[in-house]
């Protein structure tokens, strides 16, 4: 007879009853031995008005899981343009990168030339230049006409976008206090959009719209704006009543601003704020570790930190990586409050 392991436990989770905000404050308070908690906030926590201690009771609403996109976040990788383009665009693929993006411009034909030998079934999205002013959009393959997003916001563009429904919001790195205005610029630029077009062209833009960020070293701030991103993206979708509203796409930007002395010093911010962008659940990761002396391997580099986060950490088995941290769910919604405040604000002094 096998014996029972005596690791096993029969315990569940109503066998560990709970304690309430004021029972856990007074264990707290003693450990301070009569210092002040607030004592504890650091700068950006303070200019946002979260607590260091935080308890479900703190929570203005239940949490809801915030999903991804996609099971599991698309890999970025830049390709500027070289001869050897196609040989470093397949060696890429091979190793994980599912959404190749080219930052320079090239000619279409260029472009097809580039991507004859590749297996469509590898790839997600194409990121594409802007089209050249003057230029007709390409006629692509109907099975694949979906899988192509447009980069650029120049107004040369916008005929493309509206057919393709596809579109970027960018916003740049900002710190704690001027987060809540750079987000509700960007809300409004969403709005002005919308409101060029009608129902449909307006539920098919907003559906399909990559929404960037461009992470910074804060690993909490970061990570609660992308989700306040997407509660906000949720926000606008009920004021213009989109039909079967679901997840926005949200890019983080990973560039160069990260980097520190070398690359192996580089390759900590860049875990850190990768990690943020997984478990604040970015649809598209965008490392770029820039070392000029070193690039294929700052590129095999970049593209590990991802496979960590997938084969070691396994965080793309879950839909939400950061649900249940109280600390986190309080600073996405104030987050996402204070924005909103700030866009009704700029909204009403527009019209």
């Amino acid at each position: 007879m096998k014996a029972e392991s005596p690791i096993m436990s029969k315990k569940n989770l109503s066998d560990f009853p709970g304690r309430s905000k004021a029972e856990w404050l007074k264990v707290i308070t003693a450990d301070l031995k009569g210092k002040d908690i607030n004592s504890l906030q650091s700068e950006w926590l303070s200019a946002l008005s979260i607590s260091p201690f935080q308890h479900a009771e703190d929570l203005s609403h239940i949490p809801i899981a915030i999903p991804r996109q996609f099971q599991r976040p698309q890999l970025v990788q830049s390709f500027p343009i070289s001869d050897d383009i196609g040989n470093q665009l397949l060696q890429a693929l091979e190793q994980g990168v599912s959404a190749p993006y080219f930052p320079d411009k090239m000619p279409w034909e260029s472009f097809w030339s580039t991507l004859e030998d590749v297996s469509w079934d590898m790839l997600h999205p194409i990121w594409t230049p802007p089209l050249p002013t003057g230029t007709n959009p390409p006629h692509h393959p109907e099975q694949h006409a979906g899988s192509f997003y447009l980069s650029g916001n120049n107004d040369q563009d916008r005929p493309y976008r509206q057919d393709s429904g596809r579109f970027t919001f960018s916003i740049p790195k900002a710190g704690a206090a001027d987060l809540p205005a750079q987000l509700a610029a960007w809300l409004i630029e969403i709005v002005s959009e919308l409101d060029q077009l009608d129902a449909e062209q307006a539920e098919r833009l907003f559906q399909n719209a990559l929404h960037k960020k461009q992470l910074g070293r804060n690993f909490f701030l970061e990570l609660a704006a992308l989700r306040a991103m997407r509660l906000l993206g949720y926000h606008i979708q009920s004021e213009y009543n989109l039909d079967d509203p679901g997840p926005i796409l949200l890019w983080a930007d990973l560039g160069p601003e990260l980097a520190l002395g070398s690359l192996q010093e580089s390759l900590i911010a860049y875990t850190t704020a990768g990690f943020a962008a997984v478990t604040g659940g970015a649809d598209f990761i965008h490392i770029e570790a820039p070392a000029e002396e070193e690039t294929e391997l700052s590129q095999r580099l970049s593209r590990n930190i991802y496979h960590l986060f997938d084969m070691e950490s396994h965080l793309f088995h879950v839909i939400d990586p950061a649900a249940g941290s109280y600390a986190i769910e309080n600073l996405s919604q104030t987050l996402a409050q204070k924005t909103w405040s700030e866009f009704q604000g700029l909204l009403s002094s527009s019209k």
